[in-house]
């Protein structure tokens, strides 16, 4: 039987469930909090790091 937990990208946990952006693995959660998140919420800017760094590695491979 195929295992189909992957390691979120964003929160670094196991989770069954979430989408490929790339290579990166974003869990459902974390897929939903980047989708709600304002610009002005303290976690805003962790997104944004964790996303640009999608971006940097798409173009070291």
């Amino acid at each position: 039987m195929e295992n189909n937990k992957h390691v979120c990208g964003i929160c670094d946990q196991t989770k069954k469930e979430g989408i490929f952006l790339y290579q990166l693995y974003i869990c459902s959660e974390c897929e939903k909090e980047i989708l709600s998140i304002k610009s002005q919420d303290e976690n805003y800017q962790y997104y944004v790091e964790k996303l640009r760094a999608i971006n940097q590695s798409i173009y070291t491979i």
